[in-house]
C-alpha cells in the first residue's frame, strides 16, 4: 500500500518532536485522510489504541468552520477563570511570597520560614488577589523561596489526660484474661462500655481512642475457637465482682493474694515442642510415643499478686488435692511466712476443678489439717466460675511466659524443665521459684460426710459454692 509506506515515512521524521497528544491528533488527521481503515492502519503504526484515535477523530470533526488552531467547539473555548498564571511568572512568585511572610507572622511555628497552614487555603488566598494557580506549583514555588508547610498533628489523649491510662488500667485488672500458652491477653467488656466508664471517671475518650489503647498494652480482639460447655452460669459476673473486692480488701490491708493452677502435664524426654527458636541446625527429636517417655511431669503454679512473684511445685504423681495442698505448705513454709511476717490469713484464687476444684471433700479437709490448723492460718478460696480459668492470673501472668520461655525446646530432664522455669522473667519483673516433687500422692481419697462436717468451714453470702472460708481448729477439736 503506497500510501501506507508515506504514512510511515511522515511519522518516522515527525514523532521524536511530538508529544504524545500531538501523536494522537496526527494520527487522527491522517486517518480521515486515508478513509475506511484508516484508524487501524495508524493504530499500528503509531502504537496508539484505535479508541483514543477515534475520540480524536471525532474532535477534529467538531473543528470544522472554527478558528485555525481550534480543537473545541467555541463554547468550550469560553474560559471559566483566568488560566493558571506559570511558574516562572514573577507576580505569583511575588504574591505567594508575601502570603508566606504574612501567615509566618500570625502562626509562628520556632522555625525559620515555616509556615502552619495547607496548599488549599494559600490556592484560595491567591485566587482572591487574583492569581490562579494549582497547589502542585504552589509547592514548587514554595520549595524555590525557602519555605515548607509545618505539619501539625493532633496530641495524642495520653499527653492531654496523662491519668487516663492508669485508668483504663485499673478497670482492666479485674477483667482481663490470657491464653497460658501464648502472649494474648484479652477483657470482658465492649470498648463502648469501657469508653462510658472512662466518661463517668472524667476521661473522655471514643471507642476508637479505647481500642488504640488496648492494643498498646498488650490486648487484641478475639474469635471463638472452641465450643462453650454449657450456658454460662447465672452468678457468672457476680463472682468475678466479689472476687475483685476480696482482692482489693487483702491488698489494702497488706494480705497475702495467690493465684493457684496446674499448668499442663509435660512429657519428659527428647520429644518434639511447639515453637520455634533461633538455632544453625534443627533440633533432633524423637517420635512422640507417651509410653517411651521418662515421666510425666505435672507443674503446679502460686502465683502471688503483691509481689509478682512464681513459685512452681513440679511433681512427677497425679494432680491431686495432696499434692496441691503440699505446694501450698511448702509455699507458706518457704517464701510465704518470711514475705507477709505475722499475717494470719491468706487469699486463694483457684479455678472451679482440677485438684483444687470447689466440690472436692478432700482439698477442703486437707487444707484444714496441713494449713489452717498447723500454720494457723485463716485461708479464704474463692473460684473462678466454670470455664472462666483464663480470667485467673497465674494462667496469663506465669503460666504464658514459662510456655513461651521453653517453646521449641524439648524438655530431656526434669532439671532441664525446672531451668526453663526458674529463668523465666519479664520487663514486669517477674521472678520464679522452682522445686522438683518426687513424692507419690494417693488418688480416689474418700471423705466422710461426719469428717466435713468437722471443719472449720463458712460459706459467704455471695456464691457460697465458690466462696468459703476454712479457719484453725481449737487444739482439743476432733480432726
Amino acid at each position: 500500500m503506497k500510501n501506507k509506506a508515506e504514512v510511515v515515512r511522515r511519522w518516522q521524521l515527525l514523532s521524536p518532536y511530538l508529544n504524545r497528544q500531538q501523536w494522537s491528533l496526527w494520527a487522527a488527521t491522517e486517518a480521515e485522510v486515508i478513509g475506511r481503515g484508516g484508524v487501524s492502519v495508524l493504530a499500528g503504526i503509531t502504537g496508539l489504541a484505535s479508541q483514543t484515535i477515534s475520540r480524536r477523530a471525532r474532535i477534529l470533526e467538531q473543528t470544522e468552520g472554527m478558528s485555525a488552531g481550534s480543537l473545541l467547539p467555541v463554547s468550550h473555548l469560553q474560559p471559566r477563570r483566568p488560566r493558571e498564571s506559570g511558574t516562572k511568572d514573577l507576580k505569583v512568585a511575588s504574591e505567594l511570597e508575601v502570603l508566606l511572610r504574612e501567615e509566618a507572622v500570625r502562626n509562628p511555628t520556632g522555625r525559620k520560614k515555616c509556615v502552619r497552614t495547607s496548599l488549599g487555603m494559600l490556592r484560595r488566598r491567591l485566587e482572591d488577589r487574583g492569581v490562579y494557580v494549582e497547589p502542585k506549583t504552589i509547592s514548587v514555588l514554595m520549595r524555590r523561596l525557602g519555605y515548607r508547610l509545618k505539619l501539625t498533628r493532633r496530641k495524642p489523649i495520653e499527653i492531654k489526660d496523662p491519668g487516663i491510662e492508669a485508668a483504663l488500667q485499673s478497670m482492666l485488672c479485674e477483667e482481663a484474661a490470657g491464653d497460658p500458652m501464648g502472649r494474648q491477653k484479652w477483657v470482658r467488656s465492649s470498648l463502648r462500655n469501657l469508653s462510658k466508664r472512662l466518661d463517668e471517671q472524667g476521661h473522655k475518650a471514643c471507642t476508637h481512642t479505647v481500642a488504640r489503647l488496648l492494643r498498646k498494652m498488650g490486648y487484641s480482639l478475639q474469635v471463638a475457637q472452641k465450643q462453650r460447655v454449657g450456658a454460662a452460669h447465672p452468678d457468672r459476673d457476680q463472682q468475678f465482682k466479689y472476687i475483685a473486692e476480696l482482692k482489693e480488701k487483702f491488698l489494702r490491708e497488706g494480705l497475702p493474694v495467690i493465684s493457684i493452677d496446674t499448668k499442663k502435664k509435660e512429657l519428659i524426654g527428647n520429644y518434639r515442642r511447639e515453637g520455634k527458636n533461633w538455632r544453625r541446625e534443627p533440633i533432633q527429636v524423637d517420635a512422640h510415643f507417651a509410653g517411651y517417655a521418662k515421666c510425666v511431669a505435672v507443674p503446679f503454679g502460686i502465683y502471688d499478686l503483691a509481689k509478682n512473684a512464681g513459685y512452681v511445685t513440679v511433681g512427677i504423681s497425679g494432680n491431686t488435692s495432696e499434692f496441691a495442698v503440699s505446694c501450698l505448705e511448702q509455699w507458706w513454709q518457704n517464701y510465704g511466712q518470711l514475705a507477709y511476717g505475722q499475717a494470719n490469713r491468706v487469699l486463694i484464687l483457684a479455678d472451679g476443678g482440677g485438684g483444687n476444684g470447689y466440690n472436692h471433700r478432700s482439698w477442703k479437709k486437707d487444707l484444714q489439717d496441713r494449713l489452717c490448723d498447723v500454720m494457723g492460718l485463716t485461708v479464704t478460696i474463692s473460684h473462678y466460675p466454670t470455664g472462666c480459668s483464663r480470667w485467673n492470673p497465674i494462667e496469663y501472668r506465669l503460666f504464658s511466659h514459662i510456655s513461651m520461655n521453653w517453646a521449641g525446646q524439648p524438655l530431656r530432664s526434669l532439671d532441664a524443665m525446672l531451668a526453663f522455669i526458674r529463668g523465666t522473667t519479664t520487663q514486669a519483673g517477674l521472678t520464679v521459684e522452682a522445686r522438683l516433687d518426687q513424692a507419690i500422692y494417693r488418688k480416689g481419697r474418700k471423705v466422710t460426710k461426719a469428717q466435713l462436717a468437722a471443719l472449720a468451714l463458712s460459706t459467704d453470702e455471695v456464691c457460697p459454692l465458690w466462696n468459703y472460708t476454712i479457719a484453725p481448729r481449737a487444739a482439743n477439736s476432733d480432726r
